[in-house]
């Protein structure tokens, strides 16, 4: 293949601000001259990194949005301090809108998803450009592209703006989608709801239909994933019908794909173990040795982007320092769970030393510890992803199963599930139906998804718009240095906000500058 040296960038000229265009151009000795050159972009680390990302450290606001974490007081009182660079984090666990530094740059937009959106657009550019389009190989290119684009954009615009709601216009805007690949290129307004989902169903349905039937790497979408990700977009409009016929094919097309056999997809984490070191490592007394193994498995891919789970890799996000599992989250899992063998296991909480006042008018230094607490350790045992999985997949399928009272199908694949994450004496399960059947499919997603990726932000902003469900909630509510802390789901302290730069370049947005001094600390 040509070698292609490109620099990417916001703008053409100095005087010109990223954030009118909220895009990226490649430029440089050589242009991309050819399909596969395009095709080669696909796979840039900037199509799968920092997407909701809101500091330099991989960290999220919204990994606080759940009420399945929980930060202790003590490291809010000696770790996070009103000048961190990543207080951010922490805005979002306090629910101290605006979450991210308004008069700073937004990474969440600019570092991760118009990045890789604009990455995206100019291979959409570029190979209809070559007059490519109606080729087989420029349509799977295409089609990659869009269902890249469609990801990065749907997830965005349900992190910035409310939830689709089944029972109204959802005419509340949110962000711009941005198709256009030059960078001289104003943005569009922002687009309402309605059409961010409009256009997220126009991109994975050309990519349902285009895109090559298998991938080498999980970073590109072959078919089954476009049609997956069609899935996740109508669960979270809660169209129960159509998530279950694109599930079901994704599924389908997917076992296909690897003759048949689930276990293709799919981790059996009772053949997974914990090296043996002789002598064993030290730990804390009543933490875990397992904390310093590395965890092994059959195929030694699940660290690697590409293991047989990953459906379309994007890089994790991180939660706060020292964050922990909820008391609530700990109670989904239950003795025969292998996730609880082999992730959630016990380390030395937060330690640190202090200077304290003493009666006499001096200084000690007093340690000040957590002790001993449970956390999960998954993204630090194999490579964990924020974009989409087979079992979420498997799991999608049998939600939507479930919610149109297909319950022998949504038991069979709970039932599925269950073989490669339980021991076998506990993998069974008696049959369920009705509210009682989506409850455990729902708890069995909470167990399964990565605690610190947005999913359960989401899901709980679909949750809010039920009614009379075990399952639905109208707020959080949290304790934190002595004071009941609350969020409304369906509120802004569950959306984003865009930063002024934005709002100053893009006049034609309407939105007002924010005003005052960013200082979510206030203990």
């Amino acid at each position: 293949m040509k070698k292609i040296n490109i620099i990417l960038y916001c703008g053409l000229l100095l005087i010109t601000s990223c954030g009118k265009f909220l895009d990226v151009k490649p430029v440089g000795k050589l242009i991309p001259s050819e399909v596969k050159d395009f095709a080669g972009l696909l796979h840039s680390e900037q199509t799968i990194n920092y997407h909701l990302v809101s500091d330099n450290n991989m960290g999220s606001s919204l990994t606080g949005l759940s009420e399945y974490v929980y930060l202790d007081d003590k490291v809010i009182k000696y770790f996070y301090t009103p000048s961190i660079v990543i207080l951010s984090r922490l805005a979002g666990y306090s629910f101290q809108t605006p979450y991210l530094n308004f008069d700073k740059t937004d990474k969440a937009l600019s570092s991760g998803c118009y990045k890789a959106v604009g990455i995206f657009n100019n291979i959409i550019d570029g190979v209809t450009g070559l007059e490519k389009e109606n080729d087989i190989y420029g349509q799977e290119v295409i089609a990659q592209a869009k269902a890249g684009r469609a990801w990065s954009l749907l997830v965005t615009g349900m992190s910035y703006g409310p939830s689709y709601n089944p029972s109204s216009t959802n005419d509340t805007k949110t962000i711009p989608y941005r198709k256009d690949g030059d960078p001289t290129s104003l943005n569009p307004d922002r687009a309402t709801v309605e059409e961010l989902y409009q256009n997220v169903q126009n991109d994975l349905e050309y990519a349902a239909e285009y895109a090559p039937l298998k991938t080498k790497n999980p970073v590109l979408a072959n078919r089954a994933t476009a049609n997956a990700l069609l899935a996740f977009m109508y669960m979270n409009k809660n169209d129960f019908a159509n998530m279950y016929k694109y599930s079901k094919i994704a599924w389908e097309m997917q076992l296909q794909n690897y003759n048949g056999d689930a276990s293709n997809l799919i981790y059996n984490y009772n053949d997974f173990e914990y090296e043996i070191k002789t002598p064993a490592p030290s730990v804390p007394e009543g933490a875990d040795v397992e904390t310093k193994l590395n965890l092994k498995s059959p195929d030694n891919l699940h660290t690697k982007t590409y293991h047989k789970e990953n459906m379309l890799f994007r890089t994790e996000i991180k939660g706060l320092i020292s964050i922990r599992p909820s008391e609530k989250y700990l109670s989904l899992f239950s003795d025969g769970d292998m996730r609880k063998k082999l992730f959630l296991l016990k380390y030395e909480g937060f330690t640190k030393i202090v200077n304290v006042t003493n009666e006499e008018g001096g200084t000690d230094k007093v340690k000040v510890t957590e002790g001993i607490i449970v956390n999960i350790s998954k993204s630090s045992k194999m490579k964990v992803s924020m974009g989409l999985t087979h079992p979420e997949l498997l799991l999608m399928y049998a939600e939507s199963a479930a919610r149109l009272n297909k319950s022998s199908e949504a038991m069979e694949a709970l039932r599925l599930l269950r073989t490669f994450r339980y021991s076998p004496d506990k993998a069974t399960i008696t049959d369920l139906s009705g509210d009682d059947l989506i409850q455990e499919i729902l708890n069995e997603r909470s167990r399964e998804l990565p605690l610190f990726t947005p999913h359960r932000f989401w899901d709980l902003k679909r949750f809010a718009r039920e009614e009379n469900k075990p399952w639905a909630q109208k707020s959080i509510s949290r304790v934190i240095m002595g004071k009941t802390e609350t969020a409304e789901i369906n509120s802004e302290k569950f959306q984003l906000e865009i930063a002024n730069s934005y709002r100053i370049d893009n006049e034609h947005w309407n939105l007002p500058i924010i005003q005052g001094t960013w200082s979510p600390y206030k203990w």
